[in-house]
């Protein structure tokens, strides 16, 4: 008997192996939905139902789809049904709409669904459970998830409170188990499950990490993409959703689908920094204009654990007031004569009477640099420059380790 070509014998074999894989996700449909109705069975007072473990008869073999030679035939979701009725809103109805409320002045929604991503080993457990900690202990309840058996998770929390000492007992709960977000029956239960449980919302559910919670899916495929973000919402009421994500292999951005920011409410970078510290970054926030915002922190030894504390850089607000302190300061030390044109070394002598020794340094450096390219910003008086000339490198000059925090 002759053998068939190479080719057809490994198409062969790839269709048995997909009707082999269908038929033990059937399996497991088929045993999730009877432990479902056992459940309901038992809840309502009804005859118990015999358990069959999901047997059944065989799948009936699958024909190949018409040209596709392996036999592969993907399910399509099946596309969301039109809405039955419209909602439309005048400016005053608008208006009449609750602002929208934040966790952390302006950078965590206080409902929306959030990614924090970044290369493995920077830190972000680290990070998360502190962000976890303080919102269970400030804000309200928190729900984490966790793929392993908590373990991984119970150190940060010990250490946390080692540090920080807290005086009230954390509002936190954990589960750890892997949940498939993109199944709608897996999180109806989970939705169930939660309600049962709990009498309030959660103002935080930390998920760690959004590989894990695919199921099947993938991070790359549009529908699947937005089959995980459809579960999250489904157990969502009034908090905020985060998952912790992985940055790329080639390190250039988050891995998966761009449509993974464009879907989150908040998205956030984290990245370590060659002085240790770990710079959080806010590459989008819905609802307001702190996109770009940036925040340092470390990760301090606590025990055999560690927990995140803010690094020693300045914020946004500290550097800005740094300078408009540093200006003051020069005005004040410049302007006992307004209509004169002070000269260069003037100017230098005055600076570099200011206390900070690297700062005065660099803004010297920069304005000798601006001296000699007769920078046509400065308006020249006779031999020197006016004041508000060395306002003008101020923004370049300051260094941030300079500015207390």
């Amino acid at each position: 008997m002759s053998v068939p070509p190479r080719h057809i014998r490994w198409a062969s074999y790839l269709r048995r192996k997909n009707e082999q894989q269908l038929a033990a996700r059937q399996h497991d449909l088929r045993f999730m939905m009877e432990d479902n109705a056992r459940m309901e069975a038992r809840r309502n007072g009804h005859a118990p139902i015999p358990a069959t473990n999901g047997a059944s008869s065989p799948p009936p073999p699958r024909q190949p789809a018409s040209g596709d030679v392996f036999g592969r035939d993907r399910q399509k979701r099946a596309p969301a049904p039109p809405p039955t009725t419209f909602e439309f809103l005048s400016i005053d109805q608008l208006n009449e709409l609750p602002d929208m409320k934040w966790i952390f002045d302006g950078l965590w929604p206080q409902r929306g669904i959030g990614i924090f991503y970044g290369k493995a080993g920077t830190g972000k457990t680290f990070i998360m459970t502190d962000f976890a900690c303080k919102v269970a202990h400030n804000i309200g309840p928190v729900l984490f998830l966790s793929i392993d058996d908590g373990t991984s998770i119970k150190t940060p929390i010990a250490a946390w409170h080692e540090h920080h000492q807290p005086k009230k007992q954390l509002n936190m709960t954990i589960i750890s188990q892997q949940i498939d977000f993109t199944n709608p029956k897996t999180m109806a239960m989970f939705k169930q499950a939660i309600d049962e449980h709990f009498d309030r919302p959660f103002a935080l559910i930390l998920i760690d990490g959004l590989a894990d919670v695919m199921g099947q899916g993938s991070l790359n495929d549009l529908n699947d993409v937005e089959a995980v973000f459809k579960g999250a919402q489904m157990i969502q009421e009034e908090g905020l959703i985060l998952f912790i994500h992985h940055e790329r292999k080639d390190g250039q951005s988050f891995n998966g689908s761009q449509r993974l920011m464009d879907k989150a409410s908040v998205f956030v970078k984290a990245k370590a920094q060659d002085d240790d510290s770990i710079m959080m970054e806010w590459l989008k926030v819905k609802g307001s204009n702190r996109k770009g915002h940036k925040e340092f922190v470390r990760l301090k030894q606590v025990g055999a654990s560690a927990v995140a504390v803010k690094a020693g850089r300045p914020s946004e607000e500290q550097m800005a007031n740094a300078k408009r302190s540093l200006a003051d300061w020069i005005y004040d030390a410049l302007l006992t004569e307004p209509t004169k044109a002070h000269k260069p070394s003037e100017i230098r002598s005055i600076i570099g009477a200011w206390g900070h020794e690297a700062t005065a340094d660099s803004i010297k450096t920069t304005l000798n640099r601006d001296l000699k390219k007769k920078n046509p910003r400065f308006s020249k008086r006779g031999d020197g420059w006016m004041v508000s000339d060395v306002a003008q490198d101020l923004d370049d000059a300051i260094d941030p380790d300079d500015i207390p925090v």
